[in-house]
């Protein structure tokens, strides 16, 4: 019991020290008059519980909750990374940011949208300002590091070498990313709370705070919006898809960032398999030298062979013959290490190149190019109709006569059409693609039944 006592006594406390900790704060009145004063917590009306939200961090010291958008009775807790204010119907209060020129950047905005007068009441203009301000700042945040990013990868391409040293320059790029992220995503949230909730809208519009909301639709289940809440809405609706655009660059400057971790991967790959060829290539003239190796084995013996008096021309016989031996099986092994893969790798670079182009860019020919197969199908008598190369190769090239069609595109397509491989495309294959084309999950359809056949 005493700790408990104990605890609550010092609760309250702690509850008095924040109540007197004193703000820094820049005054906005309805008039337009702009005054700069020294607020406590309780002055402002600031529940103990919200002091921590508008207390100064110096950088690198973030608040737990990074963004919020809160009616509390009369009072509007507006917080976000960029900016932090109380909103109330007849006076607002703005504290000041981390750099005095986003103070200043701050303030001027509050002031033009307080003195733009307009339809919509001092704190709906005050929460524009403050939304705008907000959404200017994520996006300034995302060009500069997008910026910065850009400027490492091309100077990592620029310098690429054979370690994977620099790739550790992007760690503090994700870092900066990923706080980015969390503070629109909690900004973006905080504003999407209010839009879907109409008793949250109406506690916004403080303006019109006596008044009662209209319920219809029994037992509150439905409020009627007034002409201040639509409004609300259409501010809040608007600049919540301004922080979702950012959002969305933000995701796709993360995947960017991805795929060039993904690129360096392949080149350490690409390093690793060079170092690997190395050892092979040693191995391979290590075997080679056997041939010269062996007979100088044998011949090294105390033995009696019958050739110690032989003439010298023996020897180097039998020298020649090794030394060739030796060079012949070497450049026999090498040659085939690297022309055979280097066929094989040609014809996929050639495969993927044909696959990028019909994909990417060239997606809507397949359907012309089917529908030409099935009409030329259709022209022929019999079930047993079908399209040899060369005719599919003259089809193609009728079709398609917009573009170039490059013949590796057509090897790729005519492989991928003829299932059972028979040198021929015939009316049931013709028949199957056009009806996965007409079926329903066209493109997941035809995107895996083409790689798969790919």
């Amino acid at each position: 019991m005493q700790r408990f006592v104990s605890a609550a006594v010092r609760l309250e406390e702690q509850e008095k020290l924040q109540a007197a900790v004193t703000f820094q704060v820049v005054e906005f009145l309805p008039d337009g008059s702009v005054s700069e004063m020294s607020e406590t917590a309780e002055s402002l009306g600031l529940e103990p519980r919200d002091v921590s939200l508008f207390q100064p961090r110096p950088a690198g010291f973030d608040s737990p909750q990074r963004a919020t958008l809160t009616p509390r009775g009369p009072l509007i807790l507006f917080r976000t990374e960029a900016v932090s204010a109380l909103i109330r119907a007849d006076r607002a209060v703005v504290f000041p940011c981390r750099k005095q020129r986003d103070s200043v950047a701050i303030a001027q905005k509050v002031l033009d949208h307080v003195v733009s007068g307009g339809p919509l009441p001092f704190e709906l203009r005050v929460l524009e300002a403050l939304l705008d301000g907000t959404a200017r700042h994520f996006q300034g945040r995302h060009r500069r590091l997008t910026l910065l990013a850009e400027g490492m990868e091309e100077d990592m391409h620029r310098t690429l070498k054979t370690n994977g040293g620099d790739l550790q320059r992007l760690l503090p790029i994700q870092r900066a990313l990923t706080e980015i992220q969390h503070d629109v995503k909690e900004a973006r949230e905080a504003v999407e709370s209010v839009v879907d909730s109409d008793a949250a809208l109406n506690a916004v519009c403080l303006s019109e705070a006596a008044s009662q909301p209209q319920w219809v639709g029994g037992r509150g289940t439905l409020m009627r919006r007034s002409p201040h809440m639509r409004l609300a809405a259409a501010l809040l609706e608007s600049y919540e898809r301004q922080i979702q655009s950012v959002e969305g660059a933000l995701r796709e400057m993360g995947e960017n960032l991805e795929v060039v971790r993904e690129v360096w991967g392949m080149h350490l790959a690409a390093t690793r398999n060079r170092i690997i060829r190395i050892n092979l290539l040693v191995t391979v003239g290590a075997f080679a030298l056997t041939a010269c190796i062996v007979p100088a084995s044998f011949f090294g013996m105390n033995l009696n062979h019958g050739l110690e008096n032989s003439s010298p021309a023996m020897f180097w016989s039998i020298v020649t013959y090794s030394a060739t031996t030796s060079l012949a099986l070497f450049s026999a092994v090498y040659v085939y290490w690297r022309l055979k893969p280097f066929s094989a790798h040609k014809k996929r670079v050639s495969d993927m190149k044909a696959l990028r182009d019909l994909v990417l860019y060239n997606a809507d020919d397949l359907e012309d190019v089917l529908a030409a197969l099935s009409s030329r199908a259709a022209s022929d008598e019999g079930s047993e109709a079908r399209v040899s190369r060369d005719e599919f190769d003259q089809l193609v090239r009728q079709t398609l006569s917009h573009r170039e069609v490059r013949p590796d595109e057509i090897e790729l397509l005519y492989r991928v059409l003829d299932v059972n491989q028979n040198g021929f495309l015939e009316a049931d294959e013709l028949q199957r693609f056009q009806t996965r084309l007409r079926g329903s999950g066209d493109a997941e359809d035809k995107s895996s039944f083409s790689l798969t056949r790919f």
